[in-house]
């Protein structure tokens, strides 16, 4: 796909954004559009949101289920980028009408101390690498019209990542159980899913270790000090205005909260 209109679509999810108009599927008016553009508009939207003073502060993987994949009509998981400015602090109510359609994912954060550059990257190395983890929720928000759509709209979407809330406490994964870890999600008080980290492509370190690998192909690597997002131990849970959520990690890992006004 010709240069020019990958970074025309780049400055349509800016513009779209900034004046929170949802926009229409690429692959609509172009149906050649392919996972490989998709990656191609991933780059210069970032590189947009870099030249407006915005820092990566680091990854995040979507998809990591068999059953999402299975829906999107793909075999491994993809990647996107987190920006400061979609941070969020845990205990600042968040407003409803700030985002389009959003979805709250319960997930395992890593943060980085070394870096880890493909290929060849293994889960020792991930553990090796790791600074320790944080209980997240990711706030993911469709951008588009449709949540329902090809797998490449979503990639060049950066994955409809639009917001972050870390927990406080972060411990260390070297001695973790990250396969049976459990994981209990509660709505306004009330306990509405439970999980266990291994739903996350068997442990939540794989999925880093598959992203370093992954990253090594587009020329990334994972950094010091990043954070990445290792892909949601539920499926997406609807939000209203009004709804409080905690996400409490066994293993001492601890919980996060988030509220929408």
């Amino acid at each position: 796909m010709d240069q020019s209109l990958i970074q025309s679509f780049a400055t349509q999810l800016i513009d779209g954004l900034d004046a929170r108009t949802r926009l229409e599927p690429f692959t609509k008016t172009h149906p050649d559009f392919s996972l490989a553009d998709a990656y191609r508009v991933q780059r210069e939207y970032v590189a947009m949101r870099r030249a407006r003073g915005e820092r990566v502060i680091g990854k995040k993987l979507g998809a990591t289920g068999k059953a999402i994949q299975q829906a999107l009509q793909i075999q491994e998981p993809v990647f996107a980028f987190l920006f400061d400015a979609f941070v969020f602090p845990e205990n600042e109510p968040l407003s409803f009408v700030n985002f389009f359609q959003p979805r709250l994912e319960p997930e395992l954060a890593f943060v980085m101390k070394d870096r880890l550059a493909g290929p060849g990257i293994t889960v020792d190395d991930v553990l090796r690498a790791t600074e320790g983890v944080r209980p997240a929720f990711e706030i993911p928000d469709c951008a588009l019209t449709s949540w329902q759509i090809p797998i490449a709209d979503l990639v060049a979407a950066n994955v409809f990542g639009r917001g972050i809330v870390l927990g406080a406490k972060i411990t260390a994964a070297q001695n973790l159980d990250l396969f049976s870890t459990g994981v209990v999600i509660e709505k306004n008080g009330e306990i509405v899913a439970t999980s266990a980290t291994g739903t996350v492509m068997a442990s939540p370190a794989r999925a880093v270790a598959w992203l370093a690998n992954a990253l090594a192909a587009h020329a990334y690597a994972i950094e010091p000090g990043d954070i990445i997002l290792t892909g949601s131990t539920t499926p997406m849970l609807e939000i209203q205005a009004g709804d409080a959520f905690t996400a409490t990690f066994g293993s001492g890992i601890g919980s996060v909260g988030v509220k929408f006004v």
